[in-house]
């Protein structure tokens, strides 16, 4: 967001998608627009149905479709409230925030790049390239047929749910999880939209 250029014509908004957790990111967001000396009109959250396997599984495909009708109808209202002039919207936290734990949560974004060179690849790895091609900061390559992994890593953990040979893990927490994929989202999809 530091390389974003605003003109004094936009409309400029948020849009978060993780609204039923920590929810914080729009103010991350609102503190880099404002350091370009701009205002946020409308602040969104968005509750999605969870991917963070490395500590917990994948829902249930019910709640996973029901979450999602959500999102769709919500996409909608929040198209429609930003053709239209709204009033402003100021955010403030997802419905699951804890202050007390905010100190350890930054220390852990922190430290994402440290996590990263935590995962393991096992033998059953069949060196296709997924786990590269799903990755949005082309922080994972295959070098000499291992997979590597770079220090951009914002763990997304595409790399773990799209693996078709479940070969990536961190400290054993992955391996018997069940995996996450969004309903109108297909492997060929996501390889598109990173090549």
């Amino acid at each position: 967001m530091e390389n974003l250029i605003f003109t004094n014509e936009q409309k400029i908004f948020t849009i978060v998608g993780c609204g039923g957790n920590r929810g914080l990111a729009h103010l991350d967001m609102r503190k880099q627009i404002e350091a370009a000396s701009k205002k946020v009109q409308l602040e969104y959250m968005i509750s999605l149905p969870g991917s963070y396997i490395l500590s917990y599984s994948a829902f249930p495909d019910v709640y996973s479709k029901l979450t999602t009708s959500f999102s769709y109808k919500k996409i909608e209202q929040i198209a429609k409230a930003i053709q239209s002039d709204s009033d402003p919207i100021s955010l403030k936290t997802g419905m699951f925030y804890t202050a007390s734990r905010e100190a350890e949560l930054q220390k852990n974004i922190a430290s994402y790049n440290e996590v990263c060179q935590g995962y393991t690849i096992s033998n059953s790895c069949k060196h296709c390239g997924i786990c590269a091609k799903v990755c949005p900061t082309q922080n994972i390559t295959l070098q000499n047929g291992q997979v590597s992994f770079g220090e951009n890593c914002q763990q997304c953990m595409a790399y773990i749910q799209w693996c078709p040979q479940r070969a990536i893990d961190y400290k054993g927490k992955a391996s018997s999880r069940k995996r996450y994929h969004h309903i109108n989202i297909s492997l060929k999809d996501m390889t598109q939209y990173n090549a």
